[in-house]
């Protein structure tokens, strides 16, 4: 009895969320972006502090790793800029 309370109560709140557009049908997607994380920014640093004696081995390691960041950074604007359009 109990349980089918609560599963009345849980449509009733569902459809209730649905009207109110609180709720959507279909997926959502949640993207983390690693290059934010404190732990990726400090593993950065570290990194090139750590290839200090190697000036060409630094450098070419900083290249790549803006190149990345460059390429996250692109993707995320256009994922906003999807976002916008889609609203």
């Amino acid at each position: 009895m109990i349980s089918k309370l609560v599963g009345q109560l849980h449509k009733s709140l569902e459809l209730s969320g649905q009207h109110l557009g609180d709720l959507s049908r279909g997926s959502t997607s949640i993207t983390n972006n690693v290059l934010l994380m404190p732990a990726y920014v400090e593993l950065r640093v570290e990194l090139v502090k750590a290839l200090a004696p190697f000036p060409d081995a630094r450098l070419a390691v900083a290249q790549v790793l803006e190149q990345l960041e460059n390429k996250s950074a692109d993707q995320v604007r256009e994922a906003d800029k999807a976002r916008v359009l889609a609203c």
